[in-house]
């Protein structure tokens, strides 16, 4: 995946764990509370990869 489409795969998985986060924090029951934490973890994770992806791709840059 390269250019607009990972920003917009990032978006939806930031916006997505907002929503989970927003889930949780009004659950009644356990299990959706534990789900909902569980898929914000996995959403961050997936961001933090997008994002040390991208600084793969870029090189270091600094001739090190």
């Amino acid at each position: 995946m390269a250019g607009t489409g990972v920003w917009f795969l990032g978006a939806a998985a930031v916006i997505t764990a907002l929503l989970a986060l927003f889930e949780a924090s009004h659950s009644h029951s356990q299990g959706v509370y534990l789900g909902a934490l569980i898929y914000a973890g996995f959403a961050a994770v997936f961001v933090l990869a997008l994002i040390g992806r991208a600084f793969d791709k870029s090189g270091s840059g600094s001739g090190h």
